[in-house]
């Protein structure tokens, strides 16, 4: 059958095995989060109604926003060609083989275009598309181009797989069939880059004194345990667990691998990045307001709530109410929450609401048709290799997972359930709490961020939604990014964070903050509210965490 799924995957498997590097320099495989954007410069023998390099575009646009486009510049116009000098360069050379058809491109003109990007000192990327004896012609340009890959076809299988080479996404391992003169006489081999979070040799870092610090907190009763993940450029530097899963005598020890109630995490490793895919898809946007999902706000200022006021906490609902007295009744909750009058107008000021976190979670399984649990899952977590994350533990995990204290639901206590009361009502699956995980995979989940929505070779969020979500909604000093929190004054994340730094607090002990400019994601997870919230000595002890985890990373400790 025609374009059966089946035969289309062996296709793209097929395309992507018979991908040849002929040629690289030192500035290729890229670092793809670091590309600014795309200049794609197309020669072909071929007239077309429509620009060629269909699939290939389109995926250039979806990885850096639209490209600029040039077919078959001419020699005398290659100097006055519109580009950043900020852009890679990507050169396509495609050639149709059809019968009594001559391939002919203008060579002049490719190489006088490759000898100008050299000159910009840009990246360039040649791609040849069909005919790979063509190659010979470019022999002496070697110089001029950072890689030289052969696809032997035009397809969309081809097409496809000359994008993931260009993203590393893939391994390059063919090898070319035909006779070419060297040096491009010998195929080239790379492996895909994984863009995930590797564990590295930390030696050159000097840990000791805060291994000293989590073990004086837990001597202390700061809490009973904790975990925490440090990470660097993508790379994991440390990850380790102190003390115990609560204060009796033989207690569980805590693990690196310790999975933990993440709380209000939540809002920004499930709810925030639930809400970026989807207005990735075109399913909603920020601006959307609630009445388009709720026909009953029609005539209530509750309708004119939009999606950026619930991220950036700004939607007038006050913090918190106690809907887990309405019962396990999802609808009275999510009714009860949409007729709660508003304390001020939207978008008047900032203040923190679970309220409006627990609407976008249902709004996201409005607009996806699936569960808040299953569309994280499915869209970011499996596909990312992060099996600790998950709403609603197994039974066979939950006595692993340290406890947090006890309420009016569960006074016997609670282990291995959501501590949030209001989430609990709902299921343990909420767009404010719910989530459980542990340290690394939390950092990995920063990581993700880092890197512009791209993990395990996968763009799983555009560039474009992760610059608009992860800046300050303004420059107040209330203000958010969507979504996540930003450090202020005396803030948790301590004093060396830079102005980039986004991170979110969790009411269990939890947090993450993560430098966007050095690269920096640090994680503590622990129960701080075992056996009781109160008192809470974390607003002193983070900082100190947070400072000393800092002057380690950037060699400012004795």
């Amino acid at each position: 059958m025609v374009e059966h799924p089946n035969h289309i995957g062996l296709a793209n498997r097929a395309a992507e095995q018979a991908l040849t590097l002929l040629h690289r320099s030192r500035r290729f495989p890229l670092n793809l989060p670091k590309v600014k954007g795309v200049d794609h410069y197309i020669f072909t023998d071929t007239r077309f109604d429509s620009p060629p390099l269909e699939h290939f575009n389109q995926r250039l646009k979806e990885e850096t926003g639209a490209p600029g486009q040039h077919l078959n510049p001419l020699r005398r116009a290659i100097e006055k060609l519109p580009g950043s000098p900020k852009n890679i360069a990507v050169v396509s050379l495609y050639f149709r083989t059809f019968a009594n058809h001559l391939q002919e491109i203008d060579w002049e003109s490719v190489r006088a275009l490759l000898q100008q990007l050299k000159k910009q000192q840009r990246t360039a990327i040649v791609f040849l598309f069909g005919n790979p004896y063509q190659a010979a012609h470019l022999k002496d340009e070697l110089k001029n181009i950072d890689a030289l890959f052969l696809t032997y076809s035009y397809v969309a299988a081809s097409q496809q797989a000359a994008f993931k080479a260009l993203c590393s996404f893939i391994p390059i391992r063919g090898e070319t069939p035909v006779t070419l003169p060297g040096p491009m006489d010998k195929s080239l081999s790379l492996p895909a880059r994984e863009y995930t979070l590797l564990s590295a040799d930390s030696g050159k870092y000097h840990w000791q004194p805060l291994c000293d610090l989590l073990q004086e907190a837990v001597d202390q009763q700061v809490f009973p345990g904790c975990s925490a993940a440090i990470a660097r450029k993508g790379r994991l530097l440390y990850w380790r667990g102190y003390g115990q899963a609560d204060y009796q005598p033989g207690a569980t020890p805590i693990t690196p691998e310790t999975s933990y109630d993440l709380a209000s995490l939540t809002k920004v490793l499930a709810t925030t990045p639930a809400v970026m895919r989807l207005a990735d898809r075109g399913a909603l946007h920020p601006d959307n307001q609630l009445r388009e999902f709720y026909p009953s706000l029609d005539d209530r200022p509750q309708g004119q709530i939009t999606l950026r006021d619930l991220l950036a906490h700004r939607s007038g609902w006050p913090a918190w109410k106690p809907l887990y007295r309405l019962g396990p009744n999802r609808e009275a909750v999510i009714n009860a929450i949409l007729s709660t009058e508003l304390e001020y107008p939207p978008g008047a000021k900032t203040l923190y609401s679970d309220l409006g976190f627990i609407i976008l979670g249902d709004v996201i399984e409005r607009v996806s048709g699936r569960r808040l649990d299953e569309f994280c899952r499915n869209e970011f977590y499996r596909r990312m290799g992060l099996d600790s994350l998950r709403f609603t533990p197994r039974e066979q995990e939950r006595a692993g997972i340290p406890p947090t204290g006890a309420d009016e639901l569960r006074p016997e206590g609670i282990r291995g359930e959501v501590n949030d009361s209001n989430a609990f009502a709902l299921g343990g699956i909420a767009g404010h709490a719910g989530l459980f995980g542990h340290a690394a995979d939390v950092a990995a989940m920063g990581q993700m961020f880092l890197q512009g929505g791209i993990y395990n070779r996968r763009r799983l969020i555009s560039r474009s939604a992760v610059k608009t979500f992860l800046q300050r909604v303004d420059q107040k000093k209330d203000a958010r990014a969507l979504g996540w929190d930003v450090p202020g004054d005396k803030s948790s994340a301590g004093t060396y964070f830079s102005h980039q730094t986004i991170g979110h607090l969790g009411f269990t002990g939890a947090s993450i903050w993560m430098d966007l400019r050095r690269e920096i994601v640090v994680v503590l997870l622990s129960n701080r509210v075992h056996p009781t919230p109160a008192p809470n000595p974390m607003p002193e002890f983070r900082p100190r965490f947070h400072n000393l985890v800092m002057e380690i990373l950037l060699g400012k400790t004795t």
